[in-house]
């Protein structure tokens, strides 16, 4: 997830922001990631070898583009031996600069197998928001951008950074890759690693089996305090929990198929048939309903009928919140007591249709909620595929053992300088409104703002104009405990700026403008640096489609020395 500033919904991009075919992760000290691999040669791993004093390790070369100003240099502040590699960017607007495996010519790309996909590790730390960036060369001889890892958060001290491609395309034989930078401030890296990541097996529950491996080439070996993470099987339907007032689990006898939904608030579905096929190339449903026909949208009911039902669940974690109906009057209400329109900043129906239009009624796998809420808003499903996997790779709400949720992975966005009152307040509410007080893990005003598959912002800071009930937006605990009410209302949000409701974006705004309103839904704002750089994620991976990859079903969040290993949220 990236990191939001002010606006719409602001997030930490699943640092889970992704391009293309791509799954990483943020290692902290003390973090170990479980996969069966064999480990590929990488010349000059640790940047040790400059032979013709160039100030750039050999088999390595200085890489970007765009519009920055910068600076290379050999640092002296190495994590392991007597060197690493530092670039200084003093003035941004687009693009990144990075220390990459050298490409050209040159002998120094490791060998790679079409098909495979790899692990890519280093060590980092800077001021900069940085990310793994990767080439590979084709059939033809010639080096081609692939695909870019999720945002990494600024370090103060030696991170571990690790981040899984997808499936190597045909014809490709040497991999380049390394972190750039792409923000102003300073990248400074250390200890390269590749692994050439076996198939992960799948028990016929759903869940993933992996096997520990060794540390990357240059790190220290960390050997964790828990076991290698056992194999997590889909709640069965059998156990009772009790979520927060306001919504419902619909817990089916059997095993976690797609269930009916409940009777009482959810629209009737038609039962799961017996495919176990992943949505076809391109998605069900490419249309987009052009702006000013908020009339033609589909009913609820109607787009649950229309949902291609399927067994395929790449994500068997969101179990839970993909059971979970809220309350829909309790939703309503929290967001009538948090009136949008009256400054003049969004139109009347903002909060006199569309928001009353949010109700987070469908229950399903994790796809077939997807297909529902793309019906319901008029947008092409394929196009809510990429969000969620830009935003959080598909995870609704990730949680260790203890109950801390895990950052990038359906929770995130991290306060800096705001007024401590205001978080204490927001913090205060969430704990009474959710059933976990997040300040338990991370201090007193402290605690994410957003949450979800797609990193719904909660947090409203009174500063910007409306003075809501516990400096929240009305959208918690709902979509952080249902993935269909998530979904729901990031869709309306995009259908209300797509429409030209969404008036604060102010000069350059217009209706119809779909990728406008995906970057404003990041970054704020209309088509500023930022929004570009999110627009340019979200089309990568709707064109590259990773969730269709054979080993999207495997990846997941790091095991943590510290807190364990993550899987569902069991204590609300």
């Amino acid at each position: 997830m990236l990191s939001r500033a002010t606006g719409w919904h602001l997030l930490a991009i699943a640092g889970a922001l992704a391009l293309a075919v791509v799954f990483g992760v943020l290692l902290p000290a003390g973090q170990i990631r479980t996969a069966s691999a064999a480990t590929v040669s990488v010349t000059n791993p640790s940047l040790e070898t400059d032979a013709n004093g160039n100030g750039v390790a050999d088999c390595w070369q200085a890489q970007g583009q765009g519009q920055n100003k910068y600076a290379f240099a050999r640092s002296t502040t190495a994590h392991t031996g007597k060197y690493a590699e530092k670039v200084t960017i003093t003035r941004y607007s687009s693009g990144n600069r990075g220390l990459v495996i050298q490409m050209g010519s040159s002998n120094c790309g490791p060998p790679v197998t079409p098909g495979h996909s790899y692990t890519l590790t280093s060590f980092y730390q800077g001021s900069a928001q940085a990310r793994f960036v990767t080439f590979y060369r084709n059939a033809s001889g010639s080096w081609v951008a692939w695909t870019s890892g999720p945002l990494l958060r600024p370090a103060t001290s030696w991170t571990l950074a690790s981040f899984v491609t997808s499936a190597l395309p045909a014809g490709a034989s040497k991999l380049s890759f390394g972190i750039a930078a792409e923000s102003t401030g300073t990248l400074t890296t250390d200890d390269y690693s590749l692994l050439d990541s076996a198939p992960t097996t799948v028990s016929p529950t759903g869940s993933t089996t992996v096997s520990p491996t060794g540390s990357p080439t240059g790190s220290t070996t960390v050997s964790p305090t828990p076991s290698a993470p056992s194999t997590t099987s889909a709640p069965t339907g059998s156990t009772t929990t009790s979520p927060p007032t306001g919504s419902t689990t619909v817990s089916p006898t059997a095993s976690p198929a797609p269930s009916a939904p409940s009777t009482t608030s959810a629209p009737s579905s038609p039962p799961p048939t017996s495919s176990s096929a992943a949505p076809p190339a391109g998605g069900y449903s490419p249309t987009l309903v052009p702006a000013g026909n908020v009339s033609a949208l589909p009913s609820s009911s109607t787009c649950a009928a229309s949902v291609h039902r399927s067994s395929w669940e790449p994500r068997p974690d969101n179990y839970k919140p993909n059971h979970v109906l809220v309350d829909a009057a309790s939703v309503h209400n929290s967001f009538a007591t948090r009136p949008r329109s009256g400054s003049g900043t969004y139109d009347p129906r903002w909060d006199s249709w569309l928001l009353p239009r949010v109700d987070g009624q469908f229950t399903g796998t994790t796809d077939e909620i997807i297909q529902w809420a793309a019906c319901k808003w008029g947008l092409p499903d394929d196009y809510l595929r990429a969000e969620a996997y830009t935003e959080s790779s598909w995870f609704q709400y990730e949680t260790y053992p203890s109950g801390r949720c895990v950052d990038l992975y359906g929770c995130g966005d991290w306060f800096s300088s705001e007024p401590l009152a205001a978080r204490q307040t927001y913090c205060d509410g969430l704990a009474t409104a959710g059933a976990y007080d997040y300040q338990k893990d991370y201090g007193a005003g402290l605690c994410p703002k957003t949450y979800s598959i797609v990193g719904i912002m909660s947090w409203w800071n009174p500063s910007w104009g409306f003075n809501w009930a516990g400096n929240q937006n009305g959208t918690f605990p709902f979509t952080r405990n249902s993935t269909a009410t998530a979904l729901d209302y990031m869709a309306s949000q995009i259908r209300g700026c797509y429409e030209g409701w969404q008036k604060e974006l102010g000069s350059g705004y217009q209706a119809g403008d779909l990728w406008g309103c995906a970057g404003a839904w990041y970054s704020g704002r209309w088509h500023d640096a930022g929004a570009q750089t999110y627009i340019s994620h979200v089309q990568a991976n709707q064109s590259s489609q990773p969730w269709l990859s054979t080993s999207f079903a495997s990846q997941k969040p790091a095991c943590s020395q510290a807190y364990g290993c993550p899987g569902p949220e069991t204590l609300w």
